[in-house]
């Protein structure tokens, strides 16, 4: 089961766009915007410790619904720079049983690709668990994440630390 969510989290990076369905019931997901959609150079607090270490104080966001995934999932989508001048996305997924506000660990994936053709930096695996939280604004929350290249702790390659936001 982690490895179906940890491969729909790489296919989502591959390409996927979130799009809310067209009079779908409203849901508790965060929206980037208030209105749905990508929300532009976001207010972040994110530290990357590992191969490509950075801070992000700003990124462009997307959060909803985790694409093919169904109302109870949510999505975001973080896009900034890294130290070298590269643009990479980091995507947190939770397949499924999305209420709101609350710590989403035990089934929440976490990935880093590069923005531009997707390709796979590091991912969280079953060992390197997401500790993942949603605040009670329902547009913000904290990550504390391992990213590896495998599924030993030790080959560890990203340390994402901090708190994310939707945006308003």
């Amino acid at each position: 089961m982690r490895s179906l969510a940890l491969a729909a989290a790489i296919v989502f990076l591959t390409g996927c766009a979130l799009t809310p369905a067209s009079g779908a019931p409203p849901s508790p997901s965060p929206s980037a915007g208030g209105a749905g959609g990508t929300a532009l150079n976001v207010p972040q607090d994110l530290t990357f410790i590992g191969k490509l270490p950075a801070r992000w104080t700003a990124a462009d966001v997307t959060c909803g619904p985790a694409d093919g995934k169904g109302a109870d999932s949510f999505s975001a989508r973080l896009t900034a720079l890294d130290s070298l001048g590269q643009k990479n996305a980091l995507t947190v997924v939770v397949p499924s049983g999305y209420k709101g506000a609350g710590e989403y660990s035990v089934n929440a994936t976490a990935t880093l690709s590069v923005f531009t053709g997707g390709a796979l930096i590091a991912s969280s695996t079953p060992v390197l668990q997401t500790l993942f939280t949603v605040n009670p604004d329902l547009s913000s929350g904290t990550i504390d994440a391992n990213l590896a290249q495998g599924a030993d702790q030790q080959d560890a390659v990203e340390h994402i630390q901090g708190t994310w936001h939707c945006g308003k």
